[in-house]
């Protein structure tokens, strides 16, 4: 009989120390949670709408082209030394 009661007593406490570790896995998981949203927040262009970044995703790359080739062109360009 004993020996039940102590069985009882070490599963009653592992569940308690269980739902202990669960509540802290929980609340870390919380924090981690805030942290990411907080981090969300703070990118840029979050506020535009998805249309608007598409919009400015396109500017962007025409940029990108337009440079690109700039740099193609100069980088065939002879170099004068005028001293």
């Amino acid at each position: 009989m004993f020996v039940n009661v102590m069985k009882g007593f070490n599963c009653l406490s592992s569940v308690e120390k269980d739902s202990y570790d669960i509540t802290q896995k929980v609340n870390e998981l919380k924090v981690k949670l805030q942290k990411a949203r907080d981090s969300v927040e703070k990118l840029p262009g979050i506020d535009l709408s998805k249309e608007d970044q598409e919009k400015r995703i396109e500017v962007l790359r025409k940029q990108l082209v337009a440079k690109t080739e700039l740099l193609r062109k100069y980088r065939n360009t002879p170099i004068f030394d005028l001293n």
